[in-house]
């Protein structure tokens, strides 16, 4: 069964505290929030893929997704913070970041391949998530109006999960 949860989450100047799992790239919230995505938002030059648990048909609390286009400092802002705030309306955490390379990142290319972890340069909104009054800060810069950070796929987590537990990752789903 799906949870819900009255965390107070705190992101990018967004707060709520009514929050929902979703299950699959199908389940009604994930269709609708990508739906809004589509229609209130111009990505215009961009696209956006989604990838994690959410492909995976496991429940999760987040939809993981990645904006790839032009480096517009002030546009992806905008993009990544419409989005952001139509996951804080759903009830479901929208972790958007811009990527500097090209193509989405496959992790089964990693994972099946025996392929080393890759470290990737992304631009997210803030530095600071806050969920239930636990401040998490992100390692990285601010370059304007964006948070600029480094990290490393596949995560730690992810090769565990494939190594141990058979996890097999689907390839990243462009939704715009």
């Amino acid at each position: 069964m799906l949870q819900t949860s009255t965390n107070e989450v705190s992101y990018a100047g967004f707060t709520a505290n009514k929050w929902q799992q979703v299950i699959g790239i199908d389940h009604e919230v994930t269709q609708k929030i990508i739906s809004r995505i589509k229609s209130e938002i111009d990505t215009t030059g961009y696209s956006i893929w989604v990838y994690g648990g959410v492909l995976e048909n496991w429940a999760t609390w987040d939809i993981d997704m990645s904006l790839i286009g032009e480096f517009n400092r002030h546009r992806i802002r905008e993009i990544m913070s419409s989005a952001v705030k139509i996951g804080f309306e759903e009830g479901v955490y929208i972790d958007l970041k811009y990527q500097f390379h090209d193509e989405p990142i496959d992790f089964d290319h990693y994972l099946n391949n025996g392929k080393e972890p890759k470290v990737y340069k992304f631009a997210e909104l803030d530095d600071v998530f806050i969920s239930d009054g636990k401040k998490t800060i992100f390692d990285g810069n601010w370059e304007g109006p964006l948070f600029i950070k480094n990290l490393q796929l596949p995560l730690d987590k992810q090769i565990t999960k494939y190594k141990y537990n058979n996890y097999i990752y689907q390839k990243a789903k462009q939704i715009v």
